[in-house]
């Protein structure tokens, strides 16, 4: 299995998460499909959290299973050059 870490942003905040989507990881690294900066990926997450004591969140895990899509920033500035 050929794992990669990617780290992401959700509602503004950063996380750490392996991508375990082996066709999507095999798709990209091949060119198949391209991530350009701004882009978002549509993914099913899954999200491990650990409690203290108290209930409080001490730690927390993130892969992504499955890539659902690439969703690209669209910008109009490609049609005024």
């Amino acid at each position: 299995m050929d794992v990669q870490c990617g780290l992401f942003n959700i509602a503004g905040t950063h996380i750490e998460a392996k991508i375990l989507d082996e066709a999507w990881l095999a798709l990209f690294q091949s060119q198949g499909t391209v991530v350009r900066p701004g882009d978002a990926l549509r993914v099913r997450l899954r999200e491990e959290l650990f409690l203290g004591s108290r209930g409080e969140v001490v730690m927390a895990h993130y892969e992504v299973m499955a890539v659902n899509s690439v969703v690209s920033l669209v910008s109009d500035q490609g049609a005024l050059l």
